[in-house]
């Protein structure tokens, strides 16, 4: 039982590190359409990451069971039959991926995040301290359509 919990312990992980991939290429795509200044993009990418990260944390959730339950079994009975060394080989390799992977989306990720809330913090900043022709920005103390401040 032990053993079986590691090998599939072994393949959610290798299924995360193959999402933490594909994670990355969508914050790849998001920096990309951030630059383009493309709104349709980045929400059309956004939802496809929120879907992949929701598929991330249930993954994740799967992970944790095996291994909480692998070490509990462990514990009842400390000298029950070892992992043989392949498997255990494997969990190390998946593991180390894993991290890696992760590591990787990390700086993409952040790039992506920082691209983000520096152009939120421009755009802020743009309209509150030189204005924005009414034609392209209607503050709520304007009436639509007007372009005209409230009197």
């Amino acid at each position: 039982m032990g053993e079986e919990l590691i090998v599939q312990a072994t393949e959610l992980m290798r299924e995360q590190t193959q999402a933490y991939g594909r994670l990355k290429a969508i914050c790849t795509q998001v920096t990309a359409a951030l630059t383009q200044s493309n709104p349709e993009m980045v929400s059309a990418v956004v939802r496809v990451g929120e879907t992949e990260l929701l598929e991330m944390r249930a993954r994740l959730l799967r992970l944790m069971f095996k291994l909480t339950t692998f070490a509990d079994a462990r514990a009842a009975n400390p000298h029950g039959v070892p992992i043989t060394p392949p498997v255990r080989e494997a969990f190390g390799q998946a593991s180390r991926e894993l991290q890696t992977a992760a590591q990787e989306y990390q700086q993409v990720g952040g790039r992506a995040s920082a691209l983000a809330i520096n152009g939120a913090m421009f755009s802020s900043v743009c309209i509150e301290l030189f204005g924005i022709q009414p034609t392209t920005y209607r503050a709520p103390y304007t009436r639509r359509g007007e372009g005209k401040a409230w009197v």
